[in-house]
């Protein structure tokens, strides 16, 4: 079951030394001077908190998001991520910048600009044309625009799966939050951050079926 978003670390550029504190006191074009300024990066929009249930303690994460830009088909956007923590050797010091991850997000253009678009992650394995190509194809399939078979499983949730009606309601009622690559398939994950999770495989090079499957993710 392909869920998770993964993250690629960047080795390029060493780490700035920076503490927790001295992060938070910058602002959003500060932090692309000082946070990113080893590696290549766009203008700085925001900067987010990024909280999850598991944290170990002692660490803290952030999510740096870049300017949204305009691509061929539709929009792109990098997202870093920053991680906080202890040093081994003076654990109880401030914590401090340990690691720098980038991502790519992509969307289709909701309206005139990319700013109001749903981004979904890429993850590593497709370029942006390729996750690009896919999401307008999914979208084909959520509008009944293009012709495909089912064959759906709901685990849990509303019964999405009596008709094809129902299920392109399901599919098109939600956002792609993960493109994945899965072999000869690619995976649409709907719901993600959610209790409820919708992942929708089908070929891209030959579209004729659509296995859809809802179920609860696992609280990790």
């Amino acid at each position: 079951m392909f869920v998770t978003a993964t993250l690629v670390l960047l080795t390029a550029g060493a780490l700035p030394a920076i503490s927790l504190e001295q992060f938070e006191q910058l602002s959003h074009q500060e932090v692309g001077e000082q946070v990113l300024a080893e590696r290549a990066h766009g203008p700085v929009l925001r900067v987010e908190p990024d909280r999850h249930p598991i944290d170990p303690p002692g660490t803290a994460y952030f999510r740096i998001f870049e300017e949204e830009q305009t691509v061929a088909g539709g929009c792109r956007r990098s997202v870093w991520h920053a991680r906080f923590g202890r040093n081994s050797e003076a654990p109880d010091q401030a914590l401090v910048l340990k690691s720098l991850t980038a991502t790519t997000q992509v969307a289709l253009a909701a309206g005139e600009t990319c700013a109001d678009s749903p981004y979904a992650h890429v993850n590593p394995g497709l370029g942006v044309d390729e996750a690009l190509a896919h999401l307008r194809l999914f979208r084909s399939i959520a509008e009944g625009s293009r012709d495909v078979r089912f064959d759906c499983r709901t685990m849990a949730g509303p019964d999405i799966c009596a008709s094809p009606v129902t299920i392109r309601a399901a599919l098109s009622s939600g956002d792609v939050g993960i493109i994945t690559r899965a072999g000869t398939l690619v995976q649409m994950t709907l719901g993600v951050g959610s209790g409820l999770v919708t992942m929708v495989r089908f070929k891209p090079d030959d579209p004729t079926i659509a296995f859809v499957e809802q179920t609860i993710p696992p609280p990790f």
